[in-house]
């Protein structure tokens, strides 16, 4: 992979395992996601983009994937790990322009 260059040259070196235990966070979320709002097809490993279209695109399980990163993300073994913070920034914007109260109730 291709990093540009920036400040933070740690950063950018630890960037690649970074990615990785993100990812793989992220499939397992996808998974829950799908499963628990019943769109699991046969074989989904939450690593095509079938899949995540196919969760994003209903709200319920759309959901529970960020509901589900949020929380993995937040524990202290990602704090330092640059690619999930910008995974969490990104799904808190997300998250804060809807109302999870909705979800709860059902």
């Amino acid at each position: 992979y291709v990093l540009c260059p920036t400040e933070q040259t740690e950063t950018v070196i630890s960037f690649g395992d970074d990615v990785v235990e993100t990812r793989n966070v992220y499939k397992v979320c996808l998974q829950e996601a799908l499963r628990g709002s019943n769109l699991i097809t046969e074989g989904a490993t939450g690593e095509n983009a079938p899949d995540w279209r196919k969760c994003i695109g209903d709200g319920k399980c759309k959901r529970m994937l960020y509901d589900c990163l949020a929380l993995e993300l937040n524990q202290p073994r990602f704090a330092k790990n640059a690619y999930a913070q910008t995974m969490l920034r990104s799904i808190n914007r997300l998250n804060s322009g809807s109302d999870s109260q909705t979800t709860k109730r059902s």
